[in-house]
């Protein structure tokens, strides 16, 4: 699945996103339930790859086996004035698959044993 975002200086990554999943976790200030999504994502050779934690996340996600995403894209929407929760919008800008918001998004390279395998 092809991905792009968007950099506030204009400019862009392509790759491929490997593995998007939502999971249902506690939250630790308030022990509320809350949602916190993962995506992992490669560049186009496969050598880089990178796991994006999305906490609190809010929106609509339906993907269905074999689906493509036909383009990705993360904005920063703290100029928006939007709540804190919010503060990341995050969508497939073509098909509509992934329209979600998330208060923070986590980045970490992952290497050796801790790569995405499948």
């Amino acid at each position: 699945m092809p991905f792009w975002t968007a950099s506030p200086a204009g400019g862009t990554a392509l790759g491929t996103v490997l593995s998007f999943s939502v999971r249902r976790v506690t939250d630790s200030e308030s022990w509320l339930p809350r949602y916190n999504g993962e995506l992992i994502l490669t560049d186009d050779g496969g050598e880089v790859q990178l796991r994006l934690t999305l906490i609190h996340v809010t929106g609509e996600w339906s993907l269905a086996i074999g689906e493509a995403i036909a383009g990705l894209q993360i904005l920063d929407t703290k100029e928006w004035g939007y709540q804190a929760d919010a503060r990341y919008h995050i969508r497939d800008f073509e098909e509509g698959g992934i329209d979600l918001y998330c208060r923070d998004i986590q980045v970490e390279i992952l290497e050796g044993d801790a790569c995405y395998t499948g």
